[in-house]
């Protein structure tokens, strides 16, 4: 096994995944990012933050908004759902150092939960389902940053 590991380093490989936390060469490309104050957006600002270091001249800054839906689904005999789908939205809009919007992404996670009787348990499972969402967003999050300020960079067209 370790000798997979070694060979797989020694050929570059790099994980798809990683850990909160890690930076993959995007510290410094952000200047500020503004996220909603809910526990999640907290959560979510907090974990980029750690990651990708803002700095004063970073080429980026974006804001994002987040939305929750829950729909009902598989339903009772009396018509009370049993069951829930709920989708979680993370709009983000990068801008410029000047505030021109240069990219939007919209990231979504869905995840479903039986209802349960003793509603303690409901209100659990929805706030895992939020935590699962928002480490969501912030991995693909920490993903585009690089594209995006790979796209913003000036192509030189003399030759």
């Amino acid at each position: 096994m370790a000798g997979l590991v070694v060979a797989l380093g020694a050929c570059g490989f790099t994980p798809v995944y990683q850990q909160d936390g890690e930076t993959s060469g995007v510290d410094g490309l952000v200047s500020n990012i503004e996220a909603p104050a809910s526990l999640q957006g907290r959560q979510l600002s907090r974990s980029l933050q750690t990651s990708l270091k803002p700095a004063a001249d970073g080429l980026l800054r974006f804001s994002i908004t987040l939305q929750e839906r829950q729909e009902g689904q598989i339903f009772d005999p009396t018509g009370k759902p049993e069951n829930y789908l709920v989708e979680h939205i993370a709009v983000v809009e990068f801008a410029d150092q000047n505030g021109k919007v240069v990219a939007m992404r919209d990231f979504k996670y869905y995840d479903s939960f039986a209802k349960n009787d003793n509603e303690a348990v409901n209100i659990a499972t929805r706030e895992r389902i939020r935590n699962l969402a928002m480490r969501r967003f912030a991995n693909q999050i920490r993903q585009a940053v690089p594209r995006i300020a790979e796209d913003m960079a000036p192509t030189d067209t003399a030759k």
